[in-house]
């Protein structure tokens, strides 16, 4: 494997969350096109972080009820709870990276 196709592979979870733009982000997508392995890097990433989610919104749901004393149950409010905290942890800032 040479250099650049390493730095291609090594950009797929920078495009994955949007950090690619421009010149940057039309080269990966031109990578993407013709790398099958990158493919389906980013599909299983994605499955993984949905599944993520879903884990991580159950557990947030359970432990409002705790804190605020009362259930969760009711569908519609779960969901709401649910994707108030998913939006919270999207909107904080990404963890530098080395």
């Amino acid at each position: 494997m040479t250099a650049p196709m390493l730095d291609e592979h090594e950009r797929a979870l920078d495009y994955l969350y949007g950090l690619l733009d421009g010149e940057d982000k039309a080269r990966f997508e031109a990578h993407l096109a013709g790398c099958d392995g990158c493919t389906t890097y980013l599909s299983q990433t994605q499955q993984v972080i949905a599944q993520l989610r879903t884990e991580v919104g159950a557990m947030a749901t359970g432990l409002a009820g705790r804190i605020v004393g009362e259930s969760l149950e009711d569908e519609a409010r779960q969901r709401r709870t649910v994707e108030r905290f998913i939006a919270e942890l999207e909107s904080a800032p990404a963890p530098a990276t080395s």
